[in-house]
């Protein structure tokens, strides 16, 4: 699949939630959220987990970004620093 198909999908799915309002959209984004930890989770090797969160973060700031550019014209930086992750076993 690629990265437009999942975009659209996934703005497929926050359009069914905004019709639903407020709280809807709030528990699409943590679904979401949910979703690609866990699937980041069961995809990659324990030991990966800082470097896979790292990354996921980075493209987090990145979507941020361009979405605040695209819909509201702001051009700025989103910054997230990742301090520390712990894998307990």
């Amino acid at each position: 699949m690629s990265n437009q198909n999942v975009y659209t999908q996934m703005n497929l799915l926050l359009q069914e939630a905004t019709k639903r309002g407020p709280g809807a959209i709030d528990s699409h984004f943590k679904a979401l959220a949910f979703s690609i930890g866990a699937q980041a989770a069961v995809m990659s090797d324990p030991n990966e987990m800082p470097t896979v969160i790292n990354d996921l973060i980075s493209e987090f700031g990145r979507g941020v970004q361009a979405g605040m550019l695209e819909e509201h014209g702001v051009n700025g930086r989103f910054g997230v620093q990742v301090h520390a992750v712990n894998v307990k076993r």
